[in-house]
């Protein structure tokens, strides 16, 4: 009886094994990462198409694209003091850069624990919607608030790349004529 203890024991101590390392899940936690990249969404003559007046719709990260979607505005009596404005639970930001004379837009890029591939959405109304879709590269450290760090490899906005490990692949920025 001894011997059946034992054996069910090491069965028992070799199936919990942690296999997070080895042979990850296929999908883990949902997290967001911050970023300092600047796109600016600009019209043929390369001109803003988005900026901070009153009633202006907003472009907004979506993690999947939803029919219940509202679009984002500046609402109704902004005061525009200069100052970026920030929207969608602080996931986007409008502002403005007086180098380029143009309005910037920023977000943060979602992403899932161990994939390397992903893809989300840019809503500016219903019907004009944007992919994003980014490959990501993760280390595996004890950090503050986790046990990993995720960098950008690759940013693709509607099929052209414009981020490389970590970097713009145009030095002047992100531009997308809409």
């Amino acid at each position: 009886m001894k011997v059946f203890y034992l054996f069910i024991l090491i069965c028992l101590s070799f199936s919990c094994k942690d296999e997070t390392r080895e042979n990850p899940p296929l999908k883990g936690d949902c997290f967001l990462l911050g970023n300092p990249w600047k796109f600016y969404f600009v019209d043929k003559e390369g001109k803003s198409i988005i900026g901070l007046k009153a009633g202006q719709i907003l472009p907004t990260t979506e993690i999947q694209p939803s029919p219940y979607f509202r679009p984002s505005t500046i609402p109704e009596g902004y005061e525009n003091n200069g100052k970026s404005y920030f929207y969608n639970g602080n996931a986007n930001t409008i502002g403005f850069e007086p180098e380029t004379g143009l309005y910037f837009w920023t977000t943060v890029i979602p992403g899932y624990e161990y994939l390397t591939n992903h893809s989300f959405y840019i809503h500016f109304n219903h019907t004009d919607i944007d992919t994003v879709e980014v490959k990501f590269r993760f280390q595996y450290e004890d950090v503050y608030g986790g046990d990993f760090t995720a960098q950008v490899k690759e940013l693709r906005y509607n099929g052209t790349l414009v981020i490389k490990n970590n970097e713009y692949m145009d030095k002047a920025g992100i531009y997308i004529q809409k």
